[in-house]
């Protein structure tokens, strides 16, 4: 009887470990995420205003093909 409380009790801190360390990873790669969508936004954001910079300023120098 005690054995199987032992193993009950091992299960349940495994367990909880487990959310621990995903809570962890989590904490550690969301920041990450965060920086790389807003790095690629803000590439993205740039490409289109300088495009369209380049249309207004220089529309000699653009081939538009319809």
């Amino acid at each position: 009887m005690p054995k199987k409380k032992q193993a009950e009790t091992g299960l349940s801190t495994s367990t909880f470990g487990h959310s621990v360390r995903a809570g962890r990873v989590l904490v550690i790669a969301l920041p990450a995420l965060l920086v790389g969508a807003t790095r690629s936004l803000a590439l993205v954001l740039s490409f289109l205003l300088s495009s369209l910079l380049g249309l207004v300023f220089f529309p000699e120098k653009v081939h538009l093909r319809y």
